[in-house]
């Protein structure tokens, strides 16, 4: 324990002697000193916190892109392959609908001339049966006028 004590009692000793060193000295300028270097070594810190920072930013961006292009690289061709399938796909769609489109307008043209005809043969039953009767009707006239003058004449 003394031999701590004494080893102690020479480093505190040490300590006074420092300190009444600076006491002697002029201590303004001794810490007006110590502000500045204090100062120095700050913006310095600072700086150099900057730097890293970006140079830490610049190697991610590097490696980011480096990332990007690999990325690109490898899963072009699988969205060229991609974009191919979608463009024939929508090609076949668009001429399928065109395809269906036409059915349906060869389909709507037939069901027009089966009614055309369904219908335009019953209007030229009629037709005919009116022109018929207009037409016997005259003849049924004529006949009588000529019977009735006939009759005329013999009676």
């Amino acid at each position: 324990i003394e031999a701590q004590t004494s080893k102690l009692a020479e480093e505190f000793g040490s300590v006074k002697e420092r300190v009444d060193v600076l006491l002697s000295q002029n201590t303004v300028a001794v810490i007006t000193g110590l502000s500045r270097k204090i100062l120095e070594l700050t913006k310095g810190f600072e700086s150099f916190k900057q730097h890293t920072q970006d140079s830490l930013f610049t190697i991610r961006k590097r490696e980011m892109a480096r990332v990007v292009s690999i990325f690109r690289t490898r899963w072009e061709t699988m969205y060229r392959q991609q974009d191919a399938e979608v463009l024939k796909f929508s090609f076949g769609a668009w001429r399928d609908h065109g395809n269906h489109c036409r059915t349906a307008r060869r389909g709507y043209h037939q069901l027009e001339l089966m009614l055309l005809e369904r219908s335009a043969g019953a209007r030229y039953r009629r037709w005919w049966y009116t022109t018929q009767r207009d037409r016997h009707k005259r003849d049924f006239e004529r006949l009588t006028d000529f019977t009735s003058s006939v009759h005329v004449q013999l009676g």
